[in-house]
This record gives C-alpha cells, sequence and structure tokens, in this order.
C-alpha cells in the first residue's frame, strides 16, 4: 500500500468520525516521519460491557437471557403460587447456564441470587 493511499485511508477514517482530529494528525505524523502503516494503529479500541458480549456456547444471546431473568423476577414477584415461584427459579437456571456458557458473571450471579430466593421463598410457602 502506497503512503497515498494510506494518507487517504487516514483522511476517510477522519471523515467517517472514526479518527479525531487529533488522532488523524498523530497517525499522519506517524505515517510521514517513519513512512510505516499507520492505519492499524488509527482505529480506536471500542469498549464493550460484559452485558454485550454474546460469546461463548450459550443457548440465547446475553441480553436475551437478560430480559428471560427479569421476566422470572417479575413473575415472581407479583405471585403468590410456591408453584410459580418453583417455575421462575427454574427460568433462572437456566438463565443461570447461559451467563456461565456466555462468561457473563453478572447474569449468572444475579441468576443464582434469584434461584435462592425464589426457592427459599417457595419452602416458606411465600409469606
Amino acid at each position: 500500500m502506497s503512503m497515498a493511499d494510506e494518507l487517504k485511508g487516514l483522511s476517510e477514517l477522519k471523515d467517517a468520525g472514526a479518527l479525531t482530529q487529533e488522532e488523524f494528525d498523530t497517525q499522519k505524523a506517524i505515517l510521514l516521519e517513519g513512512g510505516g502503516t499507520a492505519t492499524a494503529a488509527a482505529v480506536p479500541q471500542e469498549v464493550v460491557s460484559e452485558n454485550d458480549v454474546d460469546s461463548g456456547n450459550a443457548p440465547v444471546p446475553v441480553k436475551t437471557a437478560w430480559a428471560i431473568a427479569w421476566i422470572a423476577f417479575a413473575v415472581f414477584v407479583f405471585s403468590w403460587n410456591p408453584a410459580i415461584y418453583v417455575l421462575t427459579a427454574g427460568a433462572c437456571a437456566f438463565t443461570a447456564y447461559c451467563g456461565h456458557a456466555a462468561g457473563n458473571s453478572n447474569l449468572r450471579n444475579a441468576s443464582i441470587f434469584w434461584i435462592a430466593w425464589m426457592l427459599w421463598w417457595a419452602g416458606t410457602g411465600g409469606f
């Protein structure tokens, strides 16, 4: 790739909003001084939240598992039937597995806490 092509690529990144003017100037100076490739170093690394990562072999995406967990929790809170408590704990067991498989400790830990709470509440008859 020629220097002109790399400068054009940096300019396109800046125009697209992927680079600030300061980042563009820095990468342009690196390119002009060293003659090396600056484009790869110019692309900023994106910060990804643990809740956005859908990795591993989870059966559903993490966001879907969170939705299932919150729906199960809402059903648990608004129900007065111990059988429903056990069913919602089962849904949370599924979401805990999804969190574990995806490497999402927030989902896994919240689901495990809710399972314990739901089963304890079911064991006491809900009172």
